[in-house]
């Protein structure tokens, strides 16, 4: 049982490595993604909005509601 016991340990451990690694602070991601479009926001809203920068406004998008379905997923 000991034995077991310690395993487990191990593996706990790894997974918590693994998942900072994979998915970092999943709140800090979502700010810092949120942050991110508003100021890619502000400046399409003075200047002509551009192809690029409507690529770079949907890649920010994509990336702010991936960081909300994983905030999600770790509140189940």
């Amino acid at each position: 049982m000991f034995l077991l016991q310690q395993k487990l340990k191990h593996i706990k451990s790894k997974l918590k490595d693994w998942n900072k690694k994979e998915f970092g602070n999943v709140f800090n991601a979502k700010t810092e993604a949120e942050q991110k479009l508003q100021e890619i926001n502000q400046i399409n809203v003075t200047n002509v909005f551009t192809e690029d920068q409507q690529k770079l406004t949907n890649s920010l998008q994509e990336e702010w509601e991936d960081q909300c379905l994983q905030e999600e997923i770790l509140w189940r």
